[in-house]
């Protein structure tokens, strides 16, 4: 099950991927395939990781250098990425940094995008945390995932972030078998989100603790049992829709 988690930057993105990653961790299924697909995430910190080498550290020195005697360039960069995923109790860990410049990049992405694919087939279940914007699924990925969720908060700004994203998606060729949206930090549906057409997975109260987590930059873990219920009910949501399907 591919999920791929997107919202405009403050709506609490990158924590809710981090108790949703928690979930799996714990529940299963097992291991969880992270990648951290926003260069301004924090997603390593909530979950306790350091990590030396993004895929763009990567990717600059396969563009650079040439490969060992005997090894293609796939090869070559396969070996480098398996070299740089963290492992940590029950999770792989895989940062894919900082955009392209403004050389071309292409063939380079398209090894990237195959690995990613095949790597991807390894686990049960993975998670990408994606940037504000949405673009690098089409140029890094194949586009196509099992659940696309939004996170959103209950003001206009953001939910009409979601609106416009689901408009992109055609153009960007991002295939989504279910599209689903979770809004944060608040504790009733805002009218003008029924009007997205796209199902609400959850709606997460103002949590103290998470927010303090956040803040501070410190690893997330339980938080308070109405939240864990709520995340708990989404995965539970995201596993009966896949079996249907």
């Amino acid at each position: 099950m591919r999920i791929a988690i997107a919202g405009k930057g403050g709506t609490g993105k990158t924590t809710f991927a981090a108790l949703l990653i928690n979930v799996f961790r714990e529940k299963g299924p097992r291991p969880v395939l992270v990648v951290d697909a926003d260069p301004n995430s924090n997603l390593h910190v909530l979950l306790g990781i350091k990590y030396e080498k993004t895929i763009a550290d990567i990717r600059e020195d396969v563009k650079n250098e040439q490969p060992p005697a005997g090894m293609s360039r796939p090869q070559y960069f396969a070996l480098q990425v398996e070299e740089s995923i963290i492992e940590k109790d029950s999770m792989d860990f895989i940062a894919i940094g900082h955009p392209e410049g403004r050389e071309c990049y292409c063939s380079v992405n398209h090894i990237l995008r195959d690995f990613l694919e095949k790597m991807s087939r390894r686990y049960p279940v993975e998670v990408i945390d994606n940037e504000a914007g949405m673009e690098h699924m089409s140029r890094q990925t194949d586009g196509k995932v099992d659940w696309l969720i939004f996170v959103a908060n209950k003001d206009k700004v953001s939910l009409s972030s979601v609106k416009n994203s689901l408009e992109l998606l055609g153009k960007l060729k991002v295939k989504a078998a279910n599209t689903g949206l979770v809004l944060n930090k608040t504790e009733k549906i805002p009218a003008f989100a029924n009007e997205l057409g796209v199902e609400i997975l959850g709606v997460i109260p103002p949590d103290e603790k998470i927010e303090k987590a956040a803040e501070k930059g410190e690893v997330l873990k339980k938080v308070s049992s109405q939240t864990d219920e709520i995340i708990d009910g989404i995965v539970a949501t995201l596993r009966r829709m896949k079996d249907e399907r």
